[in-house]
């Protein structure tokens, strides 16, 4: 069982998204050997992917320690459409669409977990101890380049 250090139901409005980022790095506060800018960055990218995607009335973030010793963050939704989130290869020139990519690229371990039987979807991320520079690095040359996944 993961060791749960915050846990937070937001209402699925685009303001929210800052105050998921203020849970992120008060929480962290607590936790230096975590990069708190890169976690606050796929928090960000997470939660703005529910609001936008989901349509549903809320979301709720959950920070913890694994039993290896990771952070774990768990962005739970009960979307009102079919649609399972996924890594897309968006175009260069497209504003969007590399959320779920700049996770790939940055986390440690990530998964979507769709089938709770609630009808909930989770999207999850884990960032190890020392996890950060080759991650920005990452997510510097995906926000310049518009790097696609396969590229």
């Amino acid at each position: 069982m993961d060791a749960v250090l915050a846990s937070r139901t937001f209402p699925a409005r685009a303001e929210q998204v800052s105050a998921a980022r203020r849970l992120t790095q008060e929480t962290l506060a607590s936790y230096p050997k975590f990069d708190a800018d890169l976690v606050e960055l796929l928090v960000s990218e997470v939660v703005t992917n529910s609001v936008i995607h989901s349509r549903s009335p809320a979301v709720e973030v959950e920070i913890a320690l694994t039993k290896a010793g990771d952070l774990r963050v768990t962005v739970t939704d009960r979307p009102r459409t079919a649609r399972i989130p996924h890594v897309r290869s968006p175009e260069p020139t497209e504003p969007g669409g590399r959320g779920l990519f700049i996770v790939s690229r940055c986390a440690t371990r990530w998964r979507v977990e769709p089938d709770d039987p609630q009808g909930r979807v989770a999207v999850w991320f884990e960032v190890a101890e020392g996890d950060g520079a080759a991650a920005w690095t990452d997510a510097a040359v995906l926000a310049v380049e518009g790097a696609a996944p396969g590229r």
